[in-house]
């Protein structure tokens, strides 16, 4: 009983660290992002060259609605297939992640697959930290932090609020972060 109840008295603590004062994500991306410099030719209407920044990348946010149907239908089927119906957290992945990453049934600790929703994933790429090779760290803390924060998002927003600012955040490869730079970057429209 004094596990369970110590255990509970963890966890609250943990959740009100977490979710005080968290900012908006449209604060949060904001704050995250160095972008790009852009050079226009002197009437201002023609982009002549685009200086990218390796830790910012290419972006470019669009709305939900002018994303195709079948790329939104695609990622979440891809990503979590339980995003809509979640409450923020896909707690079948993450059990399948902590059996591959915690115990001596997967590759060793800490090095299986992630088990994070669309949520969780959106929370990783605006709210944490990144080390100097622009990754997250891969403990125990931040997945608690991770958990915490993508709780709190599905709580306040809805569901396409939260895909939309995933599409608008998420790493395509060569430079480009979102939907719309990737678009731009590959296949030029």
């Amino acid at each position: 009983m004094l596990g369970v109840l110590s255990f509970a008295g963890v966890a609250i603590v943990a959740y009100r660290t977490y979710a005080t004062d968290l900012k908006p994500p449209e604060q949060a991306i904001a704050e995250s992002s160095i972008g790009t410099s852009l050079a226009y030719d002197r009437s201002g209407q023609t982009l002549l060259y685009q200086y990218v920044d390796p830790l910012g990348g290419l972006k470019d946010p669009v709305p939900l609605a002018e994303m195709s149907p079948y790329f939104v239908a695609a990622t979440v089927a891809t990503e979590d297939a339980s995003f809509y119906d979640n409450p923020g957290v896909n707690f079948k992945g993450l059990a399948r992640a902590g059996i591959e990453n915690l115990t001596p049934f997967g590759p060793g600790f800490l090095e299986g697959s992630g088990g994070s929703s669309i949520t969780q994933q959106l929370v990783k790429n605006v709210y944490i930290q990144r080390d100097a090779q622009g990754l997250a760290p891969r403990t125990v803390e931040r997945k608690i932090k991770e958990t915490v924060i993508a709780l709190e998002l599905k709580r306040k927003y809805d569901n396409d609020q939260i895909l939309e600012w995933y599409l608008n955040s998420v790493y395509y490869g060569n430079f480009a972060f979102g939907a719309e730079a990737a678009s731009q970057r590959y296949f030029g429209k």
